[in-house]
């Protein structure tokens, strides 16, 4: 059978994005809640957890890469909030109405040395369409006049001509595709001018890809927790966090994370790790120096697929020359 790492690295290659080892396959529930299936795990086991009855693809199926198109449907909404953003942006598999597959990117770092301009830009595009994903899914904490921002910043990338936009220019565009569901509140009608006025501030960008990256580096200013690995946790032995986490790493720090808004609770810089660890069922995070240090003892099932060492490794960090002695 075929695990989830070989199909994400199979449709990586596909898709022409550089480094697939940065990308994975996540699962949604009817919660909305998206979560790294495990490296080693079969796609037609986690299938079959949505519904029995449900027809899994075979073995053979999932190695026809060139049919992603029928499996990884290019429009395939589920729900309302899907349907008023797009959801068919990030390759996608829908399982019935229990569950949904999606490949993201898991990993954020620099392409390898000598990546070509046209897989650069295959990798920026795939980074926009999952940032517009993720924030119109809610999964960033936003301020009204930011996520205002971004959807102009969004609408500026869909609008193939480079002129000044007007309301009556606009009249006939569905402004409302650009909010996030968590901010349709008040006058519906005042997001739309608020919007349209956003866009005019910002300047004109003929090219697509740099429109793309604003975007994407203007998320980047305003929540310190993208562009993350995210791991669920539970831990009992620091009684100033919750019992259950999120985990999130990225090139800043680990951080932990309230499990229902996803609000960081604290930052650990990669300067004040120590050491760090795993077993099959357990992550060890010990922050200080040789002489005075705290364990941060993490249980997950998700240390076999994408453990605190090899995250930290991959981000660069040599935590023995940057650890304080």
């Amino acid at each position: 059978m075929t695990t989830t790492s070989e199909i994400s690295y199979a449709l990586a290659e596909e898709l022409g994005l550089p480094d697939p080892s940065q990308y994975g396959i996540f699962q949604s529930g009817t919660d909305g809640v998206e979560k790294l299936c495990p490296q080693l795990g079969y796609i037609v086991d986690i299938q079959n957890g949505w519904d029995r009855n449900l027809k899994l693809q075979t073995l053979d199926d999932w190695r026809l890469i060139k049919k992603i198109k029928l499996f990884f449907a290019s429009k395939a909404p589920v729900n309302e909030v899907d349907e008023a953003n797009d959801i068919s942006s990030i390759p996608t598999l829908v399982g019935h109405k229990m569950g949904r597959l999606m490949l993201k990117r898991k990993l954020f770092l620099d392409a390898p040395a000598g990546t070509d301009q046209s897989t650069k830009e295959t990798s920026i595009e795939f980074d926009y369409n999952q940032a517009v994903h993720e924030v119109m899914t809610g999964s960033y904490l936003l301020k009204s006049r930011d996520a205002l921002m971004l959807g102009a910043l969004q609408l500026r990338v869909d609008l193939d001509e480079n002129k000044k936009y007007t309301e009556k220019s606009l009249k006939g565009v569905d402004l409302h595709k650009y909010e996030p569901k968590s901010f349709i509140t008040g006058n519906r009608e005042d997001w739309r001018l608020d919007l349209i006025k956003a866009l005019q501030t910002l300047p004109e960008e003929s090219d697509k890809i740099l429109r793309m990256s604003d975007y994407v580096d203007y998320l980047k200013s305003r929540c310190p927790l993208y562009q993350s690995t995210w791991i669920f946790v539970k831990q009992k032995e620091d009684s100033k966090l919750p019992e259950e986490l999120f985990v999130a790493i990225n090139a800043t720090g680990v951080y932990f994370a309230d499990p229902i808004t996803k609000e960081a609770i604290m930052r650990i810089p990669f300067t004040q790790i120590c050491s760090w660890g795993h077993s099959v069922a357990a992550a060890s995070l010990v922050t200080g120096n040789m002489t005075k240090n705290h364990e941060h003892r993490l249980i997950t099932r998700q240390v076999h697929s994408i453990s605190c060492r090899s995250t930290l490794c991959k981000c660069k960090i040599n935590l023995e020359e940057c650890c304080p002695r």
